[in-house]
């Protein structure tokens, strides 16, 4: 595990489109960073801005992932004894390592927000867990896109759109997860941090299902089509 995380990060400097990919995450990143504070500043009467930061900090976490899959179409890489864990195991640790910091964070942020407004802990508590739900989807849109990525986008962005948010909104799951109780923001964290693990385990499997599949053209930037 610790060689396959070497192997991904010495690798992400050759991958193609470093800076316009840098770029992308300082934008995610403030984007991020903005509805956060949107969300630790709301009364969470109506909606519920906070868990939106986790759409952006996901799309960060999936920025190297995009990177390490655009290696793949290297003749380089095709013909190297490690190209199954280009697709597999380094990804997938890519992914999850960046997922899990960024959950991280946010759970400093939203437990500051809890000591200072202790009134609002089970808001927070359904924003935590939407950030690691949305996280954990993205993993699993990722363990299949690089293979299916039409398909694959048709399917999971409505999902996200018109019924994940609308769950997380109402804060539906944290409900049933907690058998109808109410919960501390730590039991939420846990929450969390449980589901971002099933998440990146999911993830590792459909990249092991799909291994031998070949690479979407559509999933990657149009000067490496060519190659696929």
């Amino acid at each position: 595990m610790i060689n396959d995380m070497k192997l991904g990060l010495k690798m992400l400097r050759y991958a193609y489109g470093l800076k316009t990919n840098l770029t992308q995450g300082g934008i995610f990143l403030a984007l991020g960073i903005v509805y956060t504070v949107i969300g630790s500043m709301e009364t969470h009467s109506t909606g519920s801005p906070g868990a939106f930061s986790g759409v952006f900090f996901s799309s960060l976490a999936m920025l190297p992932v995009q990177m390490c899959y655009s290696l793949s179409t290297s003749d380089l890489v095709k013909a190297s004894p490690v190209r199954k864990r280009m697709q597999t195991s380094v990804p997938v640790l890519l992914h999850c390592c960046g997922a899990l910091l960024i959950y991280l964070a946010e759970c400093l942020v939203y437990g500051i927000c809890c000591l200072r407004r202790p009134e609002l802990e089970q808001a927070m508590c359904r924003d935590i867990v939407a950030v690691a739900l949305i996280a954990a989807f993205m993993m699993l849109y990722s363990g299949v896109c690089y293979k299916y990525f039409v398909a694959t986008t048709l399917v999971v962005v409505p999902f996200m759109c018109l019924w994940l948010v609308g769950r997380l909104k109402s804060g539906e799951f944290v409900t049933w997860m907690s058998g109808g109780r109410e919960v501390s923001f730590f039991a939420a964290a846990g929450m969390g941090l449980g589901i971002l693990i099933l998440g990146g385990m999911a993830e590792y499997l459909f990249t092991l299902l799909l291994y031998r599949a070949p690479l979407s053209k559509t999933a990657q930037p149009a000067p490496l089509r060519k190659w696929l």
